[in-house]
């Protein structure tokens, strides 16, 4: 008895070792076995199928089933013995950038397929604020070049990484602004609609602030001593998210010599801090707490 295998959606020399031989029966003998190999790569192709095939029985033998069918998964089904699954997942890289440059995420796939994985993405605020910290979250785009010569194209709706390829690029512009507030933080997450197990993948951009710590500065004063008072203006170099040190406010002052007021102008891009050497008013019950 002669067999063969042959390709079907499985490509012979490429997904399983071709095959072909005689067997023999000698008398009293009912089975014999042929063996196929089968080659475990690491691309997602699915279910794929080839041939076995019998011919040309002698001995005055017939052939009742001369053609079967095997199916090859890579989906980790199938088993056992074999558990292999090459089923794409995503991951998405966390990045850091400064603010003002755009943030560039991968999205990557943990295998290649042969067919197109399909995902939705979205922004979340983190630390940062979309569409104040970064442009709107209606502007991320996705490369649909590549990384070399990278062709950016607004997001609607889901994206796909084409059969073969192992990832897609997406950003989204942050803002340079004049704040010092420290490093801030937002999300993507991709979501699979197809091709991909359902894991969700999440990756973090932080935005580093290139505005440095505020820095105080006390103007010069020329005055008449006929003046009474001299006002001093203390100014920070850039806004800060959270109010001034209070207690820098407290251990300047002097009761008996001034006070401090605190003046913010229309844009609210600095607080200037104003001291005054006009003698304070005197409170002795709330002095005799102070010192109690």
């Amino acid at each position: 008895m002669a067999y063969n295998t042959a390709s079907g959606t499985a490509t012979s020399g490429a997904d399983f070792g071709a095959s072909s031989g005689t067997l023999t029966f000698a008398p009293n003998v009912t089975s014999q076995t042929f063996t196929v190999a089968i080659t475990n790569d690491t691309t997602f192709e699915g279910a794929e199928n080839y041939t076995a095939n019998l011919s040309a029985p002698t001995g005055g033998a017939t052939i009742a089933t001369g053609t079967v069918t095997t199916t090859i998964n890579d989906d980790g089904t199938g088993g056992p013995p074999g558990t292999d699954n090459d089923t794409p997942a995503l991951s998405i890289a966390d990045i850091s950038v400064v603010e003002g440059a755009s943030a560039v995420f991968t999205v990557s796939l943990s295998n290649p397929s042969t067919s197109a994985v399909v995902f939705t993405p979205s922004l979340a605020n983190g630390t940062a604020t979309l569409g104040t910290d970064t442009a709107g979250a209606g502007t991320l785009e996705f490369n649909s070049g590549t990384v070399l010569v990278p062709v950016w194209t607004a997001v609607s709706g889901n994206v796909t990484i084409p059969a073969g390829a192992t990832s897609v690029q997406l950003r989204l512009a942050t803002t340079d602004d004049v704040i010092s507030e420290g490093n801030e933080t937002f999300t993507l997450t991709a979501t699979p609609v197809s091709g991909a197990t359902t894991a969700v993948a999440t990756g973090t951009a932080t935005m580093t602030d290139n505005d440095g710590a505020p820095q105080f500065s006390i103007n010069d004063v020329t005055v008449n001593e006929g003046a009474g008072t001299i006002t001093f203006t203390v100014s920070l170099s850039n806004r800060a998210r959270a109010r001034p040190d209070r207690g820098l406010r407290h251990r300047q002052r002097h009761r008996h010599c001034g006070h401090w007021h605190q003046r913010r102008d229309s844009g609210h891009q600095r607080i200037d801090w104003h001291f005054d050497l006009r003698p304070r008013r005197a409170h002795p019950d709330r002095d005799s707490e102070r010192h109690q």
